[in-house]
């Protein structure tokens, strides 16, 4: 992990309307990091999503879904931006 990630389990909710903001209740979900995987500096992991083994996340995403293994993501929030797995001139994953 580069310096300044950020991994949160909770997250507020805002459905309601007729209590104020920090009243509303937390919504938790665990977060899973697989192995082989590198976060960039200052990436920020919300509540719910799973990491996918030897995925990397670029240094200042917001990872709001779940990346799948060996996927490169960046952004805010993350999206996909390359696979580390090569691809044979057909197309078919080696």
């Amino acid at each position: 992990m580069g310096p300044g990630v950020r991994i949160h389990a909770t997250n507020h909710t805002f459905d309601r309307t007729d209590i104020p903001m920090m009243l509303q209740p937390l919504r938790e979900a665990d977060v899973v990091i697989e192995d082989d995987v590198w976060l960039g500096a200052n990436v920020i992991v919300t509540a719910g999503v799973r990491i996918g083994r030897g995925a990397i996340v670029a240094a200042g995403a917001v990872v709001t879904k779940d990346v799948p293994p060996y996927t490169i993501v960046g952004g805010i929030p993350a999206k996909p931006l390359k696979s580390r797995i090569p691809q044979d001139e057909g197309g078919k994953q080696e």
